[in-house]
């Protein structure tokens, strides 16, 4: 809502567990980017605020846990929701293809309120190892553009270098703006404007506003094209081979254990068979011994 204090924007950042929501908030926040990982507990806030030429808009960011065991508790932290960030890891297409699910769980429970929609792909310093081309993110925007008609952009971020990280909020808090203020915004501030007209036709910005890259006309190379989704179906079964090595791995590591107990097995045999002998023998020892007169078996003899 638009206050005498300014602008305030409540802002939910969601997706799969480890695609990086809260290294995200954390490198926007100032904190930088952490190795290691704490699972949020249902949800981080963290609160900043920017300037966008005359007007000051108050981000209040929410992190949601990703975790199965926090879905009953999310939907109340999708209430007033004015803009949702959808984040996927370019490394895990499961991440990807889960997006769907995310983004109906945030209208399921707050479709009144979300004014702008962000699909980010993130982990994009992690190149090498990507399986989700640009191509499949920037279509997923139009989709969710065309299907809840409303404003949808694509980012594509690291939380590791910061790379897009500013972008992305200036992004969404220029997104939520009344047109007539934004429009008022990117006269007086230049990197608000630039930001906002990165990647897009210039031609075509007053009729088509916020777009996301995907809604832009733009004649994609064939070969180009063709070459990813070879990249991308490559990466898909290099990830798949090195799933089978691990599990086959484990199962190794689970015949050499059977292996080793059933070594440790026939010793416990082998000691309890010599205990046993052991014990035949000195019961063989104390038993009487019989001296018979050999006169008296002379008979048999007869």
């Amino acid at each position: 809502m638009i206050e005498s204090q300014g602008i305030q924007i409540k802002v939910i950042l969601v997706g799969e567990r480890l695609v990086g929501k809260t290294s995200i908030r954390q490198r926007y926040m100032g904190k930088g980017f952490k190795e290691s990982y704490f699972a949020t507990l249902g949800s981080d806030f963290s609160s900043k605020s920017i300037t966008l030429g005359d007007y000051v808009v108050h981000l209040q960011i929410w992190d949601l846990a990703g975790h199965v065991m926090f879905k009953t508790m999310r939907p109340l932290f999708y209430k007033g929701a004015n803009a949702v960030l959808l984040v996927y890891d370019t490394t895990d297409r499961l991440s990807f293809e889960k997006l769907e699910y995310w983004i109906s769980e945030c209208f399921d429970a707050a479709q009144q309120t979300i004014k702008t929609v962000a699909i980010i792909a993130n982990k994009i310093d992690l190149e090498e190892f990507r399986v989700v081309a640009t191509n499949e993110g920037e279509e997923f925007a139009r989709y969710v553009e065309e299907k809840y008609k409303i404003p949808t952009y694509y980012v594509e971020t690291s939380a590791l270098t910061g790379e897009n990280i500013e972008k992305l909020f200036y992004l969404t808090a220029l997104s939520y703006l009344p047109e007539d203020i934004r429009e008022e915004v990117l006269k007086k501030d230049e990197k608000a404007r630039r930001y906002y007209y990165e990647d897009r036709e210039p031609e075509r910005l007053q009729t088509h506003g916020l777009k996301s890259r995907s809604l832009l006309s733009s004649k994609k190379d064939g070969k180009s094209e063709e070459f990813s989704k070879e990249i991308t179906k490559l990466n898909n079964l290099v990830t798949r081979v090195s799933v089978l090595e691990n599990k086959i791995e484990r199962i190794e590591n689970t015949v050499n254990k059977l292996k080793e107990a059933d070594r440790t097995i026939l010793k416990y045999l082998e000691d309890l068979y010599e205990a046993i002998r052991k014990l035949d023998e000195e019961i063989s020892n104390q038993r009487p011994k019989l001296n018979i007169d050999a006169e008296l078996l002379s008979f048999l003899d007869d």
